[in-house]
């Protein structure tokens, strides 16, 4: 058996979250790529991470017993497998932080079989360039010092907030999901901006600045969402008289509902893969 390093990780999962991790790591400097191992059945995507990374990579699952912490990087449907694998090597002192959706870690630490500090996290795609925003949940066993350094890690590709685990659907339903919300109204506006004449490369980067531009005005000046769109909305204007339009449409109830639906969706999901 390896002897534990206390301060290293390994990645089981090396798509393109537990590569992003992987990054943010390195990155940020929270660790040395001597401390992360990434471990992946798939050697292909083993060899483009060491091609971008000085990292170890392995398809041994025994090199998790000289570890830390263990991150589950995996999709949900992969879970029960990757346990599988790698419960034998599974120390009661080991962290471990899991990403999958729809696994919560009452049901995480059964498949280990052993009572050890379990966190749950969700992130979502932004995380792939460090702009990620990330809920996680602390298992039963998990104390502050084990929330503290789950934080710090997944701070280096977002912004961390700690919720109860009862919450990650609905982290999971607004920021989660969320991009794919935001990348549909961008759909529209390029859309719309086509239809009026404009190019698809003009219409497109429009419609990207402003919404990055939105989005950072509203994170720098820390001002709620209505008080910024009433700053935008002239009486008699052009932008009234867009907003018009979607509350005829009941454009915000319709978005509420769907991201209530999302959370409604991530709990059905879950009672199906924990067989509840």
């Amino acid at each position: 058996m390896k002897k534990r390093n206390s301060q290293s990780i390994i990645v089981i999962g090396a798509g393109s979250m537990g590569t992003a991790l992987i990054e943010g790591f390195i990155r940020s400097k929270q660790l040395r790529p001597g401390q992360i191992t990434a471990l992946d059945n798939n050697r292909k995507r083993l060899r483009s991470i060491r091609r971008q990374y000085p990292v170890v990579t392995t398809v041994d699952y025994s090199h998790v017993a000289g570890h830390s912490a263990i991150i589950f990087a995996v999709k949900p449907q992969q879970m029960r497998s990757a346990v599988s694998s790698v419960k034998n090597y599974v120390h009661p002192r080991h962290l471990v932080l899991s990403i999958a959706a729809g696994i919560s870690t009452d049901f995480l630490g059964k498949l280990i079989g052993q009572s050890l500090p379990i966190i749950r996290a969700m992130p979502n795609t932004p995380a792939l360039i460090r702009q990620g925003a990330i809920g996680i949940a602390a298992g039963r066993y998990a104390k502050k010092m084990h929330m503290q350094y789950a934080t710090k890690l997944l701070s280096s590709v977002g912004l961390v907030v700690s919720v109860s685990e009862r919450l990650i659907n609905a982290v999971t339903a607004i920021s989660g999901s969320g991009p794919a919300y935001v990348f549909f109204l961008a759909e529209a506006m390029i859309n719309a901006g086509k239809q009026m004449g404009l190019s698809d490369d003009i219409a497109s980067q429009l419609t990207i600045q402003t919404l990055y531009g939105s989005s950072r005005l509203m994170q720098d000046t820390k001002l709620p969402p209505k008080h910024c769109r009433q700053q935008v909305t002239s009486p008699g204007g052009t932008t009234e008289a867009a907003l018009m339009i979607m509350e005829k449409g009941s454009v915000q109830k319709t978005l509420i509902k769907a991201f209530h639906r999302a959370n409604k969706r991530a709990c059905e999901i879950a009672k199906k893969i924990q067989g509840k």
